[in-house]
């Protein structure tokens, strides 16, 4: 097949969300081409922008790279270039590419108005990744940087697109630089920014009988969110999310609500809405993210009846539950984090643990002398940097590719537990590598969190020591499914078995916990706790189909985690 034929099946496994595909069909790529004469550039760009539809940034800087190897090096390949990079936190790489759109570009050029946008977006994100320490202003000049660029950006008078699009950018870094009380030289408020773009484009709406491009109706629901007009911007994002914007589109959209306008993210209707829109980036492994406001509207929705109140009574069995099991559940969140590959992108879940606690006797082995205090437990098939388990993933059964590992050096790792409570997005750690063990073994990775200080009242989850039994009611899970925010698995927990007998078991065979609590993707490397103590028993792989119920053979479907003694035991095992 010829490299250009090959470039409408890239296209073809971009809408189909086939990331294996594409790897695959760009690999074909690389080794058919040597020249740019050999492909149509329209057709490239084309393909740029297809990728950056699913929000897939790694294949975009693979297909760009390889463009710019056989001669292309226009601004819109540098523009999606840099794109890759900011979306990957490689700021320094977006700012020099984009330095060099600006320059070969004039004022009224489209790549040269693009270049302007990222250049401001890669400035708020700089900030934005810095804003752990509210007392700290060192990363102030980021802010006003992304102001100032973005302020370029709103002043071309040339598109009324890209006008539009720097303009609620600049609405919502001065609203952001305001409520976080930092100086800047603006004489124009972020709100009437805002009431301008909203009237700017329901004029349009009203010339063009009502329609509009999809980030349109995205910046007038945003800007109504901004004037707390709720209703409006219910209005404007229902319209938004019919029609069809792509995974890209709504990433960005949820990204600067939560980020930049978050004091206003509490609205239960507009919540519910980005809520339902973001499913859609979470089946192209964009990650979802938590808004809580569909609850808060179903929750609001509910109606009493004129049932005939009675003395107190039991109806059943249950027992009460003591605040004390509450608050060591949220302790435990606090030692959850969501691995992704930025803060939109999640990919699975893992846990801390006292390194001590973890390795037992061997603690003090030279082996693991380089170990931190607290290190970070989650699957191998998150993240690993063993070949066999991240390049040839077994199928599932549909058929479909059982998992995409990534490379500790191209993921990040953050407490999203302390949002919830501080209303601010936590900080994106990157991971170190210590110890894997392949999908094929125990399916574990045990990582170091790099930059991260614990404070002195931290406590890492601690572990159970002794195993699951018929007696045990539930098994919990904290995650992030779908990659959102933290989420509790108590529901429908049972405990269902295990694989063999943890009292008696084969030294050579690790033992594998079953249970029903709920999980989805991005569950990956959960914790597993009992329901007593919020003790650790297990990390969580997934499903399995037609298990075997070692406490009465009989078969079933269920969730599974590797047991904690298997994981110490391999420990041991490995240092005799």
């Amino acid at each position: 097949m010829s490299a250009q034929n090959l470039i409408p099946r890239i296209k073809e496994a971009a809408s189909k969300l086939d990331r294996t595909a594409i790897a695959s069909l760009l690999e074909d790529l690389a080794a058919k081409v040597t020249d740019a004469d050999d492909l149509e550039e329209k057709s490239l760009i084309t393909t740029l922008s297809h990728l950056r539809s699913n929000r897939w940034f790694d294949e975009i800087e693979s297909f760009a790279q390889l463009m710019w190897k056989m001669g292309v090096h226009s601004p819109a390949v540098r523009r999606h270039l840099a794109q890759s990079f900011i979306e990957n936190k490689e700021y320094d790489k977006a700012i020099s590419i984009l330095d060099t759109v600006l320059e070969d570009t004039s004022r009224d050029d489209f790549e040269h108005s693009q270049a302007l946008g990222l250049m401001g977006r890669t400035h708020k994100q700089i900030y934005i990744d810095n804003l752990e320490d509210p007392l700290d202003h060192s990363q102030d000049a980021a802010i006003r940087n992304a102001i100032k660029w973005y302020r370029q950006g709103h002043e071309i008078d040339f598109d009324f697109g890209q006008r539009i699009w720097h303009g609620i950018n600049l609405a919502a870094v001065i609203h952001k630089a305001e409520v976080d009380g930092i100086s800047i030289d603006e004489e124009e408020e972020w709100q009437s920014i805002a009431e301008s773009l909203l009237k700017q484009i329901t004029e349009k709406s009203k010339t063009n009988g009502g329609k509009l491009e999809s980030w349109e109706f995205a910046t007038a629901g945003e800007a109504a969110f901004a004037l707390s007009d709720s209703t409006l911007a219910e209005s404007w994002f229902e319209r938004y999310r019919d029609s069809e914007p792509d995974n890209f589109q709504v990433a960005g959209t949820v990204r600067q609500l939560r980020e930049l306008w978050g004091k206003k993210f509490d609205d239960p209707k507009t919540g519910g809405i980005l809520l339902r829109m973001q499913a859609q980036v979470a089946k192209s492994e964009a990650a979802g993210l938590e808004f809580g406001g569909e609850e808060i509207e179903i929750a609001q929705s509910l109606a009493t009846d004129e049932s005939m109140l009675s003395p107190q009574g039991r109806i059943n069995d249950a027992e009460y539950t003591s605040i004390h099991w509450f608050v060591n559940g949220l302790e435990r969140a606090n030692a959850v984090i969501r691995i992704g590959k930025n803060e939109d992108d999640g990919l699975g879940t893992g846990f801390v643990v006292s390194k001590d606690e973890l390795l037992g006797g061997e603690a003090g082995n030279p082996a693991y002398g380089s170990w931190p205090e607290f290190v970070a437990l989650t699957n191998a098939h998150v993240t690993t940097d063993d070949t066999e388990t991240r390049l040839n993933p077994p199928d599932s059964p549909d058929g479909r590719q059982l998992y995409q590992s990534h490379a500790p050096s191209k993921v990040f790792a953050s407490f999203q537990a302390q949002r919830s409570v501080d209303r601010r997005w936590p900080k994106q750690h990157r991971v170190k590598q210590l110890f894997t063990s392949p999908f094929s073994n125990l399916d574990l990775t045990v990582l170091a969190i790099e930059g991260w200080n614990p404070s002195e009242s931290f406590k890492p989850c601690p572990i159970c020591d002794d195993p699951p039994s018929q007696h045990t009611n539930r098994i919990l899970v904290i995650g992030h499914p779908l990659g959102q925010g933290i989420k509790f698995s108590t529901e429908g927990s049972k405990y269902l078995g295990h694989s063999q007998d943890p009292e008696m078991p084969d030294p050579e065979t690790k033992v594998e916990i079953r249970y029903s609590s709920p999980t989805d993707g991005g569950s990956s490397g959960s914790p597993v706790f009992e329901d007593q103590n919020w003790e650790v028993v297990g990390v969580h792989q997934g499903m399995v189909t037609n298990a075997t119920n070692n406490i009465d053979g009989s078969k079933f479907d269920a969730n599974q985690a590797v047991w904690m003694e298997s994981v110490r035991r391999a420990f041991k095992n490995s240092i005799n």
